[in-house]
């Protein structure tokens, strides 16, 4: 492997596509789709293998569910041979927030790493909302709550403590039954004191909603 050879980590379905859009200013997109069908492609999950496809552009590697850096890293160590890392250029198409984790890991097997920020996690401009959710919870007034990334709870802890409630919400958490999408959300609830009482059986909405609502009965019970 060489250092102008060139690998690409992609996340999901619309930014996939908001890429190849933007794409336009400056190349035509077959000439975009050229470049990509040179590059190893490795992706997060089904959705954007399915946009990859759309394009044309064959995938190299998909990675499986939960889909977390840890199996990104897991599977691109059961096969270094198809991606190799080392002089490695490798661009990770960021999904809100950066992921040093997964860039520590790349850089560890000797890639070059190259971040690419398509979008970011911001506050709404209307925090009422947001700041309302956060006193029911602190006024034990919520019996479920679903957390469906780990910014969410960042987001609700800064709101939290710029409104003085920052303890009284994480104590309120506590209370209730808290269901998480998957493996770094409820990692990052429990790096601030906060049990999980359900990850779904798939870290999809559909089935985190589905599941929350058929063990929130017995679950709230265990916890009388």
């Amino acid at each position: 492997m060489t250092a102008g050879s060139r690998s690409s980590l992609l996340p999901p379905v619309k930014f996939a596509r908001a890429l190849a859009e933007a794409v336009e200013v400056i190349a035509t997109l077959e000439e975009f789709f050229s470049a990509l069908r040179r590059t190893r492609i490795v992706v997060r999950g089904p959705k954007p293998a399915a946009a990859i496809r759309d394009f044309g552009v064959p995938i190299t590697l998909t990675i499986p569910e939960p889909n977390t850096w840890r199996e990104i890293v897991k599977a691109l160590d059961e096969h270094s041979q198809t991606v190799p890392l080392k002089q490695c250029r490798v661009a990770v198409q960021e999904h809100g927030e950066p992921s040093p984790e997964l860039y520590a890991a790349l850089r560890e097997r000797g890639a070059e790493v190259v971040p690419v920020r398509v979008y970011r996690w911001e506050l709404p401009e209307d925090l009422d909302p947001l700041k309302h959710a956060i006193r029911e919870v602190a006024e034990k007034k919520i019996n479920v709550v679903m957390f469906t990334s780990s910014v969410q709870l960042v987001h609700a802890l800064r709101v939290a403590e710029d409104i003085q409630l920052r303890q009284q919400f994480i104590d309120g958490l506590k209370r209730l039954m808290v269901a998480s999408i998957g493996p770094i959300c409820s990692e990052k609830l429990r790096e601030n004191g906060v049990r999980v009482d359900l990850e779904p059986s798939h870290p999809k909405m559909g089935y985190l909603v589905k599941e929350a609502a058929e063990r929130s009965s017995a679950t709230l019970q265990s916890q009388r």
